[in-house]
């Protein structure tokens, strides 16, 4: 009897823990607030250039127009659109609060611009 009321013990602090987990998720938007407020699409803007430049010498047969234009806007939204649940996935809601109060402040700010 002992050993069933200690394994049912045990799914239900599981059960709580699952619950307390998915409830602590972040939403979309509190995501996407974090991804505005580390500049992420113009992160990928400065990536795509870098690697218009790169791509462009690697492989000469390809016009750089085509490299130039590898990520634009909607390509960059969409990676963005594909972050949202690896962030979901791995953060709580609690620890997206506080990279956004990070990520807000000045030091945030200028850790975000002087960042390679």
């Amino acid at each position: 009897m002992r050993k069933w009321i200690g394994a049912a013990a045990g799914v239900l602090l599981a059960m709580g823990a699952t619950a307390q987990a998915m409830a602590a998720r972040p939403g979309e938007q509190q995501v996407r607030q974090l991804f505005e407020v580390m500049h992420m699409s113009q992160m990928f803007g400065q990536m795509n250039t870098q690697m218009a430049g790169v791509m462009g010498q690697a492989v000469p047969c390809v016009p750089a127009s085509y490299w130039q234009g590898f990520i634009d806007a909607s390509g960059s939204q969409e990676l963005l659109g594909r972050m949202v649940p690896i962030y979901q996935a791995h953060f709580s809601a609690d620890d997206v609060a506080g990279l956004l109060k990070f990520y807000q402040s000045p030091l945030g700010q200028k850790v975000i611009t002087q960042m390679p």
